[in-house]
């Protein structure tokens, strides 16, 4: 199992929190685009996984609790390694 650190970033309203997370997705279609920096691929990339559970906490979604399912349903399709 793979884990990240995702740490909390300031506190915003629930429309800076979305429109963040819309920020930080353009900005890593820009480096998918670009295809010539894999650091900052990833940085965008780790961007877009910090600011979208950010929102979804802000939407009051049990992180965790999505992720299991999440993980339960890859394990139900056989796509776990």
């Amino acid at each position: 199992m793979r884990y990240l650190a995702l740490p909390r970033t300031k506190k915003m309203t629930h429309l800076e929190y979305k429109r963040k997370f819309f920020e930080e997705i353009a900005e890593l279609l820009e480096e998918l685009e670009k295809e010539d920096d894999l650091e900052a691929l990833a940085s965008e990339f780790m961007d877009v996984v910090q600011s979208g559970v950010n929102y979804l906490e802000v939407l009051s979604i049990d992180v965790p609790r999505a992720n299991h399912k999440h993980i339960q349903k890859l394990s139900d399709r056989g796509i776990l390694k």
